[in-house]
């Protein structure tokens, strides 16, 4: 088969992407392993991030873009151009599936793509409900959103409790049946464990916690960890580094002010992948407060290198999150997360034999060399049908 993957953002460049485009580069790279021709299309492409992926097996191109001033007045030559191209790609490398997720004006492109490459069939990734979020912010997008998820061949939900969460949104929003298709799967992750010594919680001073997630409006809950923080005594000898960036990155940063914690905490923007494993490698816990979630790469990653995890009881992280032995969970309220802190930051036996746990799991459960099957048996089917 010949498949394409994608995305707006390049994983294989040093500039920001997250956990869907990191899942669907290693994705990229497994089906290249199976020997299935595997190409990637996004923006900001150069030579050397084309190299890097050539060398996995991955074709990577990168997507017309008209530079500076140009590319807001001729808004829509550019999206002439692109569309252009991807009909190219889809015909001349006689591409089975593409790979995406709902990036509204790739997704849009794509589908006016297909009209002239009908034997291609589309794959949506979803691991949230940001759809909803926007459908809520701006209603007139929901006709456009319903017409362009009639048109997917197949959903990939990447944990089966995501479905219910689905179909809830579904019929709040009056958008019942609008997918074909639906498959689960989650690709895993490449994280290997690289500790010459064995996790001990209180080698560090202050305790290190770590979150790195994307500054959303919705869903992510940097606030429950600064609120959190405030609770704790006055003399608790922690520091929390929050690793990224998006439109909540402001507001975080007064709430952090006014709650008077600020200089306990430390606000990154983007970190390379290799750079981020090395900082989780150096950290005592890791923090992810969030009202739903996927199968978060980032708490998969943080299990693989063995850093023990805090993370919100909720559907379904607490399906693969198992208190006490792969991680610890926590009610999404500043006070529960600030007792949960404030009892493992003196618990070292708790959290090094979550640290041991963790890698085994991720062996286990979301190894990419057995999960890549899941997606190369849906895409079969599709390429047939």
């Amino acid at each position: 088969m010949n498949i394409l993957c994608l995305t707006a953002n390049n994983p294989y460049g040093k500039k920001n992407f997250g956990g869907a485009e990191t899942s669907t580069r290693l994705l990229a790279e497994k089906l290249a392993e199976l020997g299935h021709g595997s190409s990637y299309m996004c923006f900001g492409v150069t030579p050397e991030t084309q190299r890097t992926a050539a060398k996995a097996g991955v074709t990577l191109t990168g997507i017309l873009k008209p530079r500076g001033q140009a590319y807001a007045a001729l808004r829509w030559l550019a999206r002439l151009l692109q569309v252009l191209q991807l009909i190219l790609i889809l015909r001349l490398r006689k591409i089975d599936v593409v790979y995406a997720f709902y990036e509204l004006d790739l997704l849009e492109r794509l589908l006016t793509a297909r009209r002239f490459a009908p034997r291609t069939k589309i794959v949506m990734r979803m691991a949230g409900f940001h759809w909803s979020f926007m459908i809520d912010t701006d209603p007139a997008l929901k006709a456009k959103y319903t017409q362009m998820f009639s048109q997917l061949d197949s959903l990939n939900l990447l944990h089966e409790a995501l479905n219910p969460m689905m179909q809830k949104e579904l019929d709040r929003l009056d958008m019942p049946d609008v997918f074909k298709r639906v498959f689960y799967g989650d690709i895993g992750t490449w994280a290997q464990v690289d500790r010459q010594t064995p996790y001990k919680a209180l080698d560090r001073t202050p305790f290190q916690i770590l979150m790195a997630s994307r500054f959303t409006m919705y869903q992510k809950r940097q606030d429950i960890l600064i609120e959190a923080l405030a609770l704790l005594p006055k003399d608790a000898d922690v520091h929390v580094t929050f690793v990224g960036n998006g439109p909540n990155l402001g507001p975080m940063k007064e709430l952090a002010a006014a709650r008077s914690v600020a200089e306990k905490i430390t606000f990154q923007e983007f970190m390379p992948q290799a750079a981020l494993w090395q900082k989780m490698l150096e950290t005592n816990l890791l923090c992810h407060p969030a009202d739903f979630e996927g199968v978060s790469k980032i708490l998969l990653e943080s299990m693989a290198v063995g850093l023990p995890l805090l993370t919100s009881d909720v559907d379904p992280i607490n399906s693969y999150v198992t208190e006490g032995e792969t991680g610890f969970l926590a009610p999404n309220t500043p006070q529960a997360w600030a007792d949960r802190i404030a009892e493992l930051m003196v618990a070292p036996e708790k959290l090094a034999h979550v640290s041991e746990r963790g890698p085994a799991y991720v062996a286990d459960t979301y190894s990419a060399d057995r999960n890549v099957r899941i997606y190369e048996k849906e895409f079969r089917a599709l390429s047939t049908r």
